[in-house]
């Protein structure tokens, strides 16, 4: 009797598992990010925009930057970012902005926000949600760059943000306010250095800014990063600091 009931709840977990898949599955058929296609700026070979179809309740939005030259469509996609944008009601945008190596190289693509990339990334947000909104940022390698750089650049707009696996910064300048933030690295990354001495400055400043090293990870997405920058970001949905921009 007992291995019955031991093989039924296993039958149980399973079926609850598949379920959440599947109801995963037709949230993303039935509910497909769509594409807002925005002519590039100088320096730029692609500017598109994967977003959810607003609801007219988000309090901000949400922006996934992936690597270089990456398309978000699939991070708009993903079972966790979906549900905790959902939950917390905010926007959901994945990045997808191109430019030539050489470009981004020596100062000019899209990793630069004050180039041009920032302000198609402002003006998408308008046309999405008809009203700018405060801006939650999560950037990996190049999604990293522009994250950082946006930051600084209209840190008014910014709510909070987080780059990880960023391999060169813009030093931090005195007397200027940032938003609060998240540096993030693998110890096995050799953006590692750079990304701490980034910090550091941050800190010698009194920068609001967060340091996380990731033990034996190297260059890539973590999945315990991201749920980290979840409850950042709740906490600062949840502070009365930030409660003007989200009027």
């Amino acid at each position: 009797m007992k291995k019955h009931r031991v093989k039924l709840l296993c039958i149980l977990a399973a079926l609850c598992l598949i379920l959440s898949g599947g109801l995963h599955w037709l949230s993303v058929e039935f509910f497909p990010a769509k594409r807002l296609t925005l002519s590039p700026a100088e320096h730029m070979t692609r500017a598109e925009l994967w977003y959810l179809p607003p609801t007219g309740k988000e309090r901000g939005v949400l922006i996934l930057c992936p690597g270089y030259n990456g398309n978000g469509r699939p991070l708009v996609n993903g079972r966790e970012w979906r549900k905790y944008a959902a939950d917390e009601n905010l926007g959901l945008i994945g990045l997808s902005f191109a430019s030539e190596e050489s470009d981004l190289q020596s100062g000019t693509g899209y990793y630069y926000a004050s180039c041009g990339s920032g302000q198609l990334l402002l003006g998408g947000i308008q046309k999405i949600y008809g009203r700018p909104l405060p801006l939650f940022l999560h950037g990996f390698s190049g999604g990293g760059h522009f994250t950082a750089r946006l930051m600084a650049w209209k840190p008014e707009a910014v709510a909070a943000w987080c780059a990880l696996g960023v391999g060169w910064w813009d030093p931090p300048e005195p007397g200027r306010s940032y938003p609060p933030g998240i540096i993030a690295c693998g110890v096995e990354d050799e953006r590692l250095e750079a990304s701490r001495e980034f910090f550091r400055r941050g800190r010698e400043l009194d920068l609001p800014w967060q340091w996380s090293q990731l033990a034996g990870w190297g260059h890539a997405m973590n999945p315990q990063l991201d749920a980290r920058v979840r409850e950042f970001f709740r906490m600062r949905l949840q502070s009365e600091k930030i409660a003007p921009l989200l009027r």
